[in-house]
């Protein structure tokens, strides 16, 4: 669209009852030098179009159907909010009007306000917007990690992008880049240019490995030696802008080591630092996606062998989560949208479209065709035994016995529907009645939990195995069981949630900006962020410790193991309760006066509780293994060492409990990959990295857990094919042909 108003094409659609507000913006676009075009003419293309958006025109059945036929006809669109009508009233999530940028009449009481308002929108570079808010949430970040180059601008042509982009919102009338946005640019332009110059340095990653192990050859060549340090160089900086995915992170950081020799004190720290974020199991879908396809919602199985997922083309696929093997495509409907749900041994899947439901066994074969069910479903809940299928459509939930021919068994109509599951008790729709919140047990036709809703414009929901639900109302977080009624679990989220789901003891949310957490359910406490590596998740499912997160275009598996709490410790651990401890090779003991020693053949150390944390504490619990000891504090902190053969000790783990309540027991699993550590009476199991020390060291744990299915253009982009082999690094493999 262009940025001059006088040469702007503007359609504006209103309802009937608008027309003196839509005759206003009308005026104040002649004013400006716009055309506008009929609405009674839709053939005609605009540049903009602006949708008077109110009580008036949602009352009107046929206005939003007329508005986005006018919609598409303009290459950009401003709703205008006229009285208190919400974006989110406009139509589902993803719907182009609820989802663009708005504009705010509805404080405005005189035409000569709002005139000067529609002067102003009509002078904006609103198709401008998205792209200048990303804009400033990377500069913003940038800003926030004390301008750390690793948050720039890598690619020239997104710099020069961004710098148009800054050139064209200077005179915009609601968003003007800050200096903090203009710095940004200007040092990514000069970062990307310098690493411009030097691209042509990757392609000697390969050759660098051949050089180094040749050097006294090539010890003379003062050429080779500079191309081998530039490479280097550039590998170090490019690794510092993928910290959101800690498992490339960490590789690029170990490749830079292994391959390219460049083994240093700052690599050591950045691969301990990557392996004590959460990596991703397995990532599905890349190989499709790079074919065109994509995947939408996921089903994981009790047994974490298999994954259901929606793929384009009407097909399900099913995926091996663990090792990110496409195992076969099922064609289930004719077009991309349609829902499904499956037993918990993924024997029986039902689906539903625009044809009907129908279910299908394992292998895909279509068993049988449901007579009765309700038009448009848009949810489905499969009882275990397959005899009965919940389906949402609209507001209304019906419940079918697949046994039995004729109508549903029940049915009945709410304000909202927010979930459907099976839990271990049966079929449950969560809804909203009225001014309560109800999760209905349609077999019986009662409510299992029925509680009052605080007052809230957007609700969103999600039921848990054993009839927990979790409801977020305009951002706090609300848990209920039928034992306990409803309450404020304690936490919020920082946007709307994309999608909720519930485990067994852990609520898991994405947020558009801190992406997928995991909170603590008995506590409201963040357990961690995970799935790290996707940007834009809508779609989750939690089964048996393993989550399925999916953004529309991939999947990723990610594992709870590592950051949710348990009863009991694993069996094997070795625990220690004292505050002192001793191994075959190391003693660890805390004095009288709250001061820790350890000792073990190669060398001795000592610690302050205060001044390895950083605050005043002491020391709660200790424990030695092999050549480790970890120690715990009052204060909820857990410190873990390794001795290296100097005689030194590196710090190789940091953990902080969740809750924050002091450490009573500490201990290792029984092959030292975990920490085991009690607070609160829950035990945790935390990474401990004590073994990834040395090139040797660090290289066998990340080989235990670098994630399955990567993207092939990353493997070859970043990493020489013998360390990708080394690595067992796998790329990602395309679902098979639907049969």
């Amino acid at each position: 669209m262009s940025s001059d108003p006088t040469t702007r094409r503007v359609i504006i659609a209103s309802c009937d009852a608008d027309a003196p507000l839509a005759r206003e913006a009308s005026e104040a676009a002649l004013q400006l030098g716009c055309s506008v075009v009929s609405p009674d003419d839709p053939m005609q293309e605009a540049d903009l179009c602006l949708i008077l958006m109110s009580q008036n025109a949602l009352a009107d059945k046929d206005f939003l159907s007329r508005a986005r036929t006018l919609a598409a006809s303009a290459a950009a669109l401003i709703p205008a909010r006229m009285d208190g009508v919400a974006p989110e009233l406009a139509g589902a999530p993803g719907d182009r009007i609820r989802e663009v940028n708005w504009a705010d009449f509805s404080s405005l009481e005189t035409a000569e306000e709002r005139s000067k308002r529609w002067r102003a929108v009509l002078s904006s570079n609103v198709d401008l917007y998205d792209a200048f808010y990303a804009l400033d949430a990377r500069a913003s970040c940038w800003d926030d990690a004390g301008r750390d180059k690793g948050h720039l601008l890598v690619d020239p042509a997104q710099a020069r992008e961004a710098q148009e982009l800054l050139l064209s919102m200077r005179d915009d009338p609601f968003n003007v880049p800050d200096a903090t946005m203009e710095a940004f640019v200007a040092e990514s332009s000069r970062h990307a240019r310098r690493l411009q110059r030097r691209r042509w340095f990757q392609y000697l990653r390969v050759g660098a490995a051949v050089v180094a192990v040749g050097a006294a050859i090539y010890a003379g060549n003062a050429l080779i030696s500079r191309q081998i340090e530039a490479t280097r160089s550039l590998l170090q900086e490019l690794a510092l802008s993928e910290k959101d995915d800690p498992a490339l992170f960490t590789l690029k950081a170990l490749c830079n080591a292994d391959v390219y020799g460049a083994q240093t004190d700052a690599t050591a720290r950045d691969t301990l630092t990557g392996l004590s974020e959460n990596w991703d199991v397995a990532r599905l879908g890349w190989a499709d996606l790079q074919e065109g396809g994509w995947q939408g919602e996921a089903i994981l199985t009790n047994d974490a062998n298999t994954c259901l997922v929606r793929g384009a083309g009407g097909t399900l696929q099913r995926w091996n989560p663990q090792t990110a093997e496409p195992l076969s495509t099922w064609q289930v409907s004719n077009g991309d949208s349609f829902v499904f749900d499956a037993t918990e041994d993924g024997a029986v899947v039902a689906v539903a479209d625009g044809d009907g439901v129908a279910l299908y066994d394992k292998t895909g074969a279509r068993t049988a065709t449901i007579e009765g069910a309700p038009a448009s479903v848009s949810a489905l809940a499969l009882s275990e035994d397959a005899s009965q299928l919940l389906c949402q459509s609209g507001d209304a939930i019906a419940l079918l016995e697949l046994d039995e021919e004729g109508g549903p068994s029940f049915s009945s109509q709410f304000d909202e529907v927010l979930a459907l599951r099976r839990t271990e008790r049966g079929l449950r729709a969560l809804v909203v009645a009225g001014d309560r919140l109800q999760l209905i047990d349609p077999t019986s036709d009662s409510s299992v939990l029925d509680a009052a809703l605080p007052e809230a414009q957007m609700l969103s929901g999600a039921i848990g195995p054993q009839d927990a639900v979790v409801v977020c109302a305009d951002g706090a977080l609300l848990v209920g069981t039928p034992e306990t009624g409803l309450d404020n679990l304690g936490a919020t989220t920082y946007d709307l949630p994309r999608a909720l789901a519930l485990g067994d003891e852990v609520l898991v949310v994405a947020t558009e900006q801190a992406g997928v957490q995991v909170v603590d359910l008995s506590s409201g406490a963040p357990l961690g962020t995970i799935a790290t590596s996707m940007v834009g998740t809508c779609y989750l499912d939690v089964s048996n410790e393993l989550v399925a997160s999916g953004n529309g275009w991939t999947t990723t598996i990610c594992s709870l193991e590592p950051i949710t709490p348990r009863d009991e410790p694993p069996a094997g651990a070795h625990v220690c309760t004292d505050l002192s401890d001793t191994s075959d090779l190391v003693s660890v003991s805390v004095s009288a006066g709250g001061d820790l020693t350890a000792t073990c053949e190669e060398g001795a150390c000592s610690l302050d509780a205060s001044g390895v944390m950083g605050e005043p504490t002491s020391f709660s619990a200790v424990a030695a293994a092999e050549g480790s000891f970890a120690a715990g504090t009052e204060s909820g902190q857990v410190v873990a060492y390794t001795f290296t053969s100097a005689g030194t000790f590196v710090q190789t783990r940091a953990w902080e409990s969740p809750t924050g309540e002091p450490i009573t027991a500490l201990g290792w699993t029984d092959d030292l990959q975990r920490l085991v550590v009690e607070s609160g009476g829950r035990w945790w199991t935390p990474y401990s990295n004590s073994l990834a020390l040395g090139i040797d060291g660090i290289r066998d744990t990340v080989r235990a857990r670098v994630p399955a299915g990567w993207d092939e253009e990353t493997l070859s982009f970043y990493f020489p094919e013998d360390f990708v082999a080394s690595m067992g690094l796998t790329a990602s493999v395309p679902a098979p042909q639907a049969k």
